[in-house]
């Protein structure tokens, strides 16, 4: 059976999906992967175009065509998008400045405007992007995702605060970032042998961690092995392979929330 998989080049989602890719545990299908930033995988789902993709949980009440996987999803804990800068400024000051957005679709953004007084100019970008950005001078701040929260130093830039949390103190729940979806069309079953895969897939990846090192590497912006191996410590966890019901109602909070802003 032909299966479009749809997926980002971040840590976290390589790292789940590498055995599946590369056959490395039985399968029934014949896969056609995208690998792209979280904006535009937004807007594939948002076309169908992908079989099973990876969404920003923003999107999700978006989304009728699709259902959530309770496999493959990011969830935060005690971390979240970061506002940084290259000097220190208080958060109330904010709607003076300008701030680069990892795409209007996603999570990060949604959090920033439900718990931050919001910039005075928005500049949208891809995430990699947003450092140069700063350190340039086009933009006083960014919404930094992914990677990056990583690579503050190196990239000379400073916290200014952290969504997570932020969004944790308000609701006592992590914090939901992006998750897989599945077209219903699919059907019943072969959306949970897709599930039992990617669940293998994971586990492969954990009883295996060196055999998908070369694979991470090639699609991650970030190239230093320490800062990827972190990425991949903070966000992939029990969770990713199976949603708790804390996780399904911090995701269905998140989602009505984003149900109230208007779809990209």
């Amino acid at each position: 059976m032909k299966l479009s998989l749809a997926f980002s080049p971040c840590p976290n989602d390589t790292f789940l999906f590498h055995a599946l890719v590369k056959s490395l545990i039985p399968h029934p299908f014949t896969l056609s992967v995208t690998l792209a930033d979280i904006q535009h995988l937004n807007e594939l789902a948002l076309q169908g175009t992908a079989d099973v993709c990876k969404i920003s949980f923003s999107m999700l009440a978006h989304l009728d065509t699709y259902c959530l996987l309770p496999v493959g999803a990011a969830l935060g804990h005690g971390n979240g998008p970061k506002i940084v800068a290259e000097r220190p400024f208080p958060l109330a000051s904010l709607q003076d400045k300008t701030i680069a957005i990892p795409g209007q679709g996603t999570t990060a953004y949604l959090l920033y405007k439900l718990l931050t007084p919001g910039a005075g100019r928005e500049v949208f970008c891809l995430y990699h992007e947003i450092p140069s950005l700063i350190n340039s001078g086009t933009v006083d701040c960014g919404l930094i995702i992914h990677e990056t929260r990583f690579t503050l130093d190196q990239n000379k830039l400073v916290e200014i605060c952290d969504l997570g949390p932020m969004w944790e103190e308000h609701t006592k729940l992590p914090i939901p970032l992006g998750g897989l979806v599945a077209k219903r069309s699919l059907g019943s079953k072969t959306i949970e042998k897709v599930v039992s895969c990617l669940q293998s897939s994971l586990r492969f990846a954990w009883k295996n961690p060196a055999a998908s090192r070369s694979y991470i590497l090639q699609h991650s912006q970030e190239k230093n092995w320490d800062v990827v191996r972190s990425h991949i410590d903070l966000y992939v966890n029990k969770e990713t392979e199976s949603l708790s019901l804390k996780a399904r109602n911090a995701i269905e909070l998140l989602s009505r929330k984003g149900g109230l802003v208007k779809c990209i």
